[in-house]
């Protein structure tokens, strides 16, 4: 229930003339925020920066699918993030042309951090973002054993930044497993590590999980 002016004077030990002018700023402001959230609602389109395509094992939508459905929502661009692989790079860039949207090319890495695999998505900005994100993604499969899951080191991700955008990985990134074990203090040093690599193109992921 919303609480009387002389309660919140009395909890806050104020006088109920103070109470009532704060309460009256805070639905302003409230007010205001909620403004501005619509009118960005209105004005920024969506994009959809992590999906998967037919060319991820544990399965997803044919590209052509993903495409129709990003241009009948009225998005302007899509990304394909398919796990360890950039196969459909091709199809969803001729795709996404015909279609009218901007094809972002990426893919969704595993990360080895203490001996465990955490999921990392790149995005390639550029040339020399889209090198790097092949060199990357060669090196998870040649340094791969039958005994290890394809994974790339830290070492080898710090020398392959440029050109590229990182997001945390989502529900299965390392933060969100960190967070999600009350290891509040690493998954900030992880942050705190890949915000230093990727600089201004370091981002936290956020997602539905229902």
């Amino acid at each position: 229930r919303e609480l009387p002016q002389r309660e919140i004077a009395a909890l806050l030990d104020i006088p109920v003339t103070t109470a009532n002018n704060r309460l009256h700023a805070s639905r302003k402001r409230l007010k205001k925020e909620l403004t501005t959230m619509i009118d960005a609602k209105s004005t920024t389109s969506f994009v959809h920066l992590h999906s998967y395509s037919e060319y991820s094992f544990d399965g997803g939508r044919r590209v052509s699918d993903l495409v129709d459905a990003a241009a009948r929502a009225g998005m302007e661009a899509l990304a394909l993030t398919d796990r360890n692989n950039i196969c459909g790079a091709i199809a969803h860039y001729k795709a996404c042309h015909a279609a009218g949207l901007k094809p972002i090319v990426g893919c969704e890495l595993q990360m080895d951090w203490e001996d465990r695999c955490y999921s990392l998505v790149l995005l390639v900005k550029n040339k020399t973002g889209f090198a790097n994100l092949l060199k990357l993604v060669s090196q998870i499969h040649t340094n791969a054993s039958s005994a290890t899951r394809p994974s790339i080191k830290l070492g080898q991700l710090q020398q392959r930044t440029e050109g590229l955008v990182c997001l945390s990985g989502g529900t299965q990134g390392l933060i969100t497993a960190l967070l999600g074990q009350d290891r509040t203090a690493d998954a900030l040093e992880a942050a705190t590590t890949l915000s230093a690599l990727f600089a201004d193109d370091f981002f936290i992921e956020v997602q539905r999980d229902d």
